[in-house]
């Protein structure tokens, strides 16, 4: 079963729709025609009781049906409400029920991945351990992973590019409040046993454009001169390239143990850290 299909109570309730819509749209309606049902308050207010309109239209499923044929456009608006109640409960949501709850085993992942030596013979090795946990990280807000992905009728290719699904956090806050285009958020892995240096970042900001995407995350297996690589970082975003940050094996073993934990606000303040130095 999709967990997209999946909802703790159905959105439709008749007894929400009947409450909320029939009954407001009958006290308008009483108002306006100045009935019987109409009482005035010492103020002088006007006002049509829910409790007086439900002895007159009592709540039943020939009464509605009746009700939104005769008003179609009080049934549109509930059903246009809908689009807001409707939505999937969260991954974690889902965890927290489950008999047997599934459990990351960080150790095992970190072990493996500390397994790979750096070095071109295992990059692939290395590509496939690294898209398998971001994954794990990051989904729910990362969906469906594609490993050398083709661009350009195949020219050029991406390492990894996921969907952006995210409904919060800063990958969501990427459109929502930066107003960047990111549809998709591309990852570059490389397996070097030195820094990434400026043709590591251009492959990946070459890949940018508007429809696809204008945010990356470099991968690599160490840092050693950190303010260098954060300039590098900062020159692109400067430049109006777009954003890339960069995570090092230090960073992936820290977003394990905080996904393991299932610390999702730390796995969001996290890569927000690293953002905000770039646009502060």
């Amino acid at each position: 079963m999709p967990k997209s299909a999946v909802r703790f109570r159905l959105a439709v309730d008749h007894q929400e729709y009947y409450r909320h819509f029939v009954l407001e749209y009958l006290q308008a309606e009483h108002l306006e025609a100045s009935s019987s049902l109409v009482t005035v308050l010492k103020n002088g207010t006007r006002r049509v009781t829910k409790k007086d309109l439900q002895t007159g239209y009592p709540l039943s499923k020939e009464f509605l049906f009746t009700f939104s044929e005769e008003h179609p456009e009080v049934l549109e608006r509930y059903k246009e409400s809908l689009v807001w109640k409707a939505k999937p409960p969260k991954d974690e949501q889902i965890e927290e029920i489950q008999q047997e709850p599934r459990k990351i085993d960080y150790q095992k992942i970190a072990e493996a991945l500390g397994s790979i030596p750096a070095g071109s013979e295992a990059a692939n090795a290395y590509h496939t351990l690294i898209m398998g946990v971001l994954d794990c990280i990051f989904y729910p807000a990362l969906r469906k992973p594609v490993k050398e992905q083709e661009i350009h009728e195949g020219r050029k290719r991406i390492d990894i590019v996921f969907n952006n699904g995210a409904d919060s956090g800063l990958l969501f806050d990427l459109t929502a409040k930066h107003g960047l285009d990111c549809p998709y958020i591309f990852f570059e892995c490389k397996n070097y046993s030195s820094d990434p240096r400026n043709p590591e970042f251009d492959q990946l900001t070459g890949r940018f454009n508007n429809k696809r995407g204008t945010f990356g995350v470099l991968v690599c297996r160490t840092v050693q001169d950190k303010e260098t690589m954060f300039k590098r970082c900062k020159d692109i975003a400067q430049d109006n390239r777009g954003y890339v940050i960069v995570l090092d094996d230090i960073d992936v073993e820290a977003l394990l143990r905080l996904r393991a934990k299932n610390e999702h606000r730390g796995l969001d303040d996290y890569i927000d850290d690293k953002f905000r130095r770039l646009v502060m």
